[in-house]
């Protein structure tokens, strides 16, 4: 899982009615926990911004088994249940495959300037 930790920042779309919203997820090396925050609160106060989803990771089958179980905890009145486990999709998507979408979580962190919003946006189910 070496992509983890080499990009640990990625946003995520929460889709709900005729729009969206976007959670930034941020990788803790040390703890193998993502944390999920509004991304609006986060850019107004990184300090301040709450949690809404954390989701831990057990490796220690990877190796071994190719296998690797997850731990996700939602704050019930923000994300439902369905948009958990869409998350979770979302996640495996983007970090877990390199050929279906790592590039984007690198190039958002290693090469923002080439990040194309829009067309992750469009791409994103």
């Amino acid at each position: 899982m070496p992509n983890i930790a080499e990009s640990p920042l990625f946003v995520f779309p929460i889709r709900r009615e005729s729009g969206h919203f976007m959670l930034l997820s941020q990788y803790s090396v040390g703890d193998r926990m993502f944390v999920l925050t509004f991304l609006e609160e986060y850019q107004k106060n990184p300090q301040a911004a709450m949690p809404w989803a954390s989701v831990l990771l057990f490796d220690e089958l990877l190796t071994s088994k190719g296998v690797a179980l997850v731990r996700a905890e939602v704050a019930e009145d923000r994300l439902t249940k369905a948009e958990a486990e869409h998350l979770l999709l979302l996640y495996q998507r983007y970090y877990g495959n390199e050929s279906t979408g790592y590039d984007k979580v690198w190039m958002f962190n290693h090469a923002e300037r080439h990040f194309d919003l829009g067309a992750y946006l469009a791409s994103c189910p």
